[in-house]
Order: C-alpha cells, then structure tokens, then sequence
C-alpha cells in the first residue's frame, strides 16, 4: 500500500509541474456554395410555314400543239415578278400562262379595245381564278397603260391588224420599263382574210418606232418571232 500510494504522490506532483497547452480552436466549418443553376437555352419560336399554293395546270386547248404556249413563255423569257402586257388578248388564250410565269407578285394585264372582247376577258379571269391579271379596255391608238411600267409587251397575231403600226411601235416604246422587251409573234405568210405580214416589215415599223429588233431563229410551226428593245 505504501508504494502504490508513493507512486500516485509522484504522479500528482509531475503532473502539477506540467504547463497547461491551451485549448485547440476548431477549425472553423466551410460552407460549401451551391453551384449556380444554369438555365436550358430557349429556342426562338418556331413561326409556322405557310402551306405553297399549287396552281391547277392550265387548261389544254385544241390550238396548243400549234401555238405552243409553254414554248411562247420561254422565247418572250417571262419570269416572276414581271409586269407583262398581252396587247391584243383576245379570248384570254395566254392569260393562264402569262400569269403562271410571273407569280402572285408579278403582273399580267390583258387589253382589248372592244367591250364585248372585254367582257369575255373578264369572265375567263373570273372562272380561272387568276388573281394577278387585270383587264383593261385600251384606244385603238394606244397600249392603254402607264409609261414606262411594262416589262414585257407581248402581241400574238396582233400586229397586222394594228393601224398606223410605225406610230404604235412609238407608243410600245414609251410603255416598256428600262430593259423591257416587244415581244411580236406572227403568222409567217397572208392567210385568207389577211391575216400575216412579212417579218421584214415588222422590223422595219418597229425601227420607226425607236426599237431595234431581231427575227429569233426558234421559231414557232406557222409563226415567227421577233424580240425588240427600245433603242438607247
């Protein structure tokens, strides 16, 4: 007993001679930051696409194998968004064509100087439903539109029937727009009635009118073509 109590004496007094270390500071706690949510990219909305409009085919007529109305488009070279005048229309036999060509944002006007030709014009146009096509009852003298507004100037079987024809190229002159173009399609000889002219003479009245053209060597069956710009 005396020694176990000697030891713990011994123990009691080393102890107490023993400098006290101070108390360790916690290491303060981190917070970890919550990463940033990124939000998905928003796709711009989606604008719905027009449906495209098929346009019917034309009707076929007896007449087309010879005229060839498809073959007329390409040589008077229509394209969209063209203003073409069918001077002389008739019964409307180029309207459709014409109005294809150029597309709802071009243009096709159709004159006649006789107001029964009008009417029958006007209904053809109706049942077609050819919204870019206008009818337009012109002077005989005249192409019965605004200077400078045509494109193309498009006369099929129509110039031998013009009179004064040097004065009227003068008049198709002043309606073209910069770089228009006279498009004359003919019958290539007289015809019981009188119907035809001789190429060389449309030339030749043309020129009088201030516009140089030419013969074009594709050539329609019974018809030649010709293609004229007003002269710089």
């Amino acid at each position: 007993m005396l020694i176990r109590t000697g030891c713990l004496a011994i123990l009691a007094i080393a102890c107490a001679g023993e400098p006290r270390r101070p108390p360790v500071a916690a290491a303060p706690s981190r917070v970890v930051e919550p990463a940033p949510v990124v939000a998905p990219p928003v796709a711009p909305p989606v604008e719905p696409i027009a449906p495209v409009a098929v346009q019917p085919p034309c009707p076929e007529a007896p007449r087309d194998k010879q005229q060839m109305p498809d073959h007329v488009v390409k040589l008077a070279e229509l394209a969209p968004a063209m203003t073409v005048i069918d001077l002389g229309s008739g019964d409307g036999y180029f309207l459709c064509p014409f109005s294809r060509a150029v597309g709802e944002r071009g243009r096709v006007i159709a004159t006649e100087v006789n107001k029964s030709l009008v009417r029958t014009l006007t209904k053809r146009v109706a049942s077609l439903a050819l919204a870019n096509v206008e009818v337009v009852k012109a002077p005989a003298n005249d192409v019965g539109i605004a200077a400078g507004s045509a494109d193309r100037i498009v006369l099929v079987n129509v110039w031998h029937h013009l009179p004064a024809r040097n004065r009227y190229a003068k008049r198709i002159a002043r309606a073209l727009a910069p770089g228009g173009k006279v498009v004359v399609i003919d019958f290539k000889r007289r015809r019981r009635g009188g119907h035809g002219i001789a190429p060389e003479r449309v030339l030749a009245e043309l020129a009088a009118g201030g516009i140089d053209a030419a013969v074009v060597t594709d050539e329609l069956p019974d018809q030649f073509v010709i293609v004229g710009t007003v002269r710089s």
